[in-house]
């Protein structure tokens, strides 16, 4: 093989890898939304939390946000929860907050403590996303491919 061929091949390679990195980290899957421009008529929004038993906190819904100071419920997603799509940069290592569409109802546990149980039909994440601990520079307007707990086994 000729040395002519050689680097053609070898700028082939590197540009596949190139493009497949460009596709990783800039590729839009999920726009994120402002919570002032939310249409839909029915939803919450959630944050995560670090508590025994429950991944998430009630920080608003359709009616209006929840203060910092005011004691909110514990929340418990069921069908599409961020935590079994999203990356762990995106769940628990940064303060980003969900929009989740769907049912609600409040339900007490085994200690008589009020929870929010959601039946989820679709979530989007509220803008600006951070994502974390991470060293990647990241769009923070939509999720990319990495954000994805596919790419983050």
């Amino acid at each position: 093989m000729t040395i002519e061929k050689r680097k053609r091949r070898m700028l082939i390679f590197i540009t596949i890898v190139f493009l497949l990195v460009a596709f990783l980290t800039l590729w839009p899957v999920k726009k994120a939304v402002r919570i002032e421009d939310l249409q839909d008529s029915y939803y919450h929004i959630v944050a995560p939390t670090a508590v025994t038993g429950y991944n998430w906190r009630l920080a608003g819904s359709h009616e209006g946000m929840i203060s910092e100071n005011e004691r909110s419920l514990c929340v418990v997603i069921w069908w599409k929860d961020p935590n079994t799509i999203l990356s762990k940069t995106l769940r628990m290592d940064s303060p980003n907050l969900y929009v989740i569409y769907g049912d609600s109802s409040k339900c007490t546990n085994e200690y008589g403590e009020e929870f929010l149980l959601l039946c989820s039909r679709d979530f989007d994440i509220v803008a600006p996303i951070e994502r974390g601990n991470s060293l990647r520079f990241f769009p923070k307007n939509y999720l990319v491919p990495l954000d994805y707990l596919c790419f983050n086994r």
